[in-house]
């Protein structure tokens, strides 16, 4: 069975998470600064906007992180406030500049964002894809099982995005 991730926010995540982790999130913040972004500024960062909403709904936020004012951001995250918890749903980084660890640095700062407020903890999901799940298990202090989908609600997700993925191309 398939892991999802939690990081809890209280007590403080920061011992608990991986200490190459800590060290990218460190990494991160001697070069870069967060605000609050755009749907459109994470659309030209995600590897397939077909995945992407076509607006931002009312709980819904992007964050973008900033290296230099006269270069558009390196890295977007985007989460969803549910009631008692926040859901990571998408990122997007410019391969160009990975090295600077933006999404490592924009997920930690989301962590301190909502530390301290009614939010418990943020859902990470999970991933097949093993790159972003080793990221994800990066940053867990808790995990839970993920549920199987029906392979026909798996199929028609799998149609449906290639469908719209001719219509937009």
């Amino acid at each position: 069975m398939r892991q999802g991730y939690h990081i809890d926010l209280d007590p403080d995540p920061w011992p608990r998470i991986n200490r190459k982790t800590r060290n990218m999130v460190r990494k991160g913040k001697r070069e870069l600064w967060v605000r609050l972004g755009t749907l459109s500024e994470l659309k030209a960062l995600h590897w397939n906007t077909a995945y992407l909403p076509h607006q931002l709904k009312q709980r819904e936020k992007v964050f973008v992180a900033i290296l230099d004012d006269s270069i558009p951001p390196i890295s977007a995250l985007m989460v969803e406030e549910k009631e008692d918890h926040v859901v990571y749903r998408y990122s997007g980084n410019n391969r160009v500049y990975a090295s600077y660890q933006g999404n490592s640095f924009l997920l930690w700062s989301i962590v301190e964002t909502y530390q301290g407020t009614r939010f418990k903890y943020i859902d990470l999901g999970g991933s097949a894809n093993p790159d972003i799940e080793h990221f994800k298990r990066g940053f867990s202090t808790s995990t839970y099982e993920l549920e199987k989908k029906p392979i026909l609600l798996v199929l028609y997700r799998k149609a449906k995005y290639h469908i719209k993925k001719r219509l937009t191309q």
